[in-house]
């Protein structure tokens, strides 16, 4: 069955390094963190667990505003626990759903949100314009325009939008990839003042 709907994507930055340092400890974080972050979040922001990935999560929301609060809050739970580093990526589209057992979601709304979360840098939420122009006034300040990036595999250039910045060696980006992902901020001091061209020195 295919219909409109919200994949989010979360990995844990390192888990293959923490996994070889501590695999025990390790793996009792996760199922704290599965029990004390994502089981009372998905329950407060009505979200669907689809699958666990070891190190990571695909979820899906019926609402942009509801995926990314709860994108949030992963974050802002995780970096005051101080003990795992999440990125996210978010992405609104059509969605293949095959009922299961076990469920599953399939198609290029999936693997864009893949890339997004693989481009994110750790402690970042990165969303596709689908998601941002969803979202209410007070998320939309959390967000940066990053411009277009070619991510692997995806035909079309993505118009992304992150918390911070994005992670440009990441292995979702395009080889071709040539746009800087950069945050874009006006300077809100000189916005409305007027231009002025530079006088011009004689030095001869």
């Amino acid at each position: 069955m295919r219909s409109l709907g919200v994949i989010f994507l979360a990995d844990i930055v390192g888990y293959s390094k923490m996994m070889a340092h501590d695999e025990p400890k390790t793996l009792e974080l996760l199922r704290e963190f599965s029990k004390n972050i994502i089981r009372p979040t998905l329950e407060k922001h009505s979200g669907t667990m689809i699958k666990s990935l070891g190190d990571g999560w695909l979820l899906e929301f019926q609402s942009a505003r509801n995926a990314v609060n709860c994108a949030i809050d992963w974050q802002n739970l995780s970096k005051k626990d101080g003990k795992v580093n999440l990125r996210v990526g978010i992405h609104l589209g059509d969605v293949e759903h095959e009922d299961g057992p076990p469920p599953d979601v399939y198609g290029d709304t999936v693997n864009i949100a893949a890339r997004l979360e693989s481009i994110a840098e750790s402690g970042d939420v990165a969303i596709s314009t689908s998601v941002y122009l969803c979202l209410d006034d007070e998320q939309t300040k959390l967000f940066q325009n990053c411009g277009k990036q070619s991510l692997k595999n995806i035909d079309t250039p993505v118009e992304v939008w992150s918390t911070g910045n994005l992670n440009v060696g990441s292995t979702g980006m395009a080889r071709d990839n040539v746009k800087p992902a950069i945050r874009i901020k006006p300077d809100e001091s000189i916005e409305h003042q007027p231009r002025t061209l530079p006088e011009h020195t004689n030095t001869s």
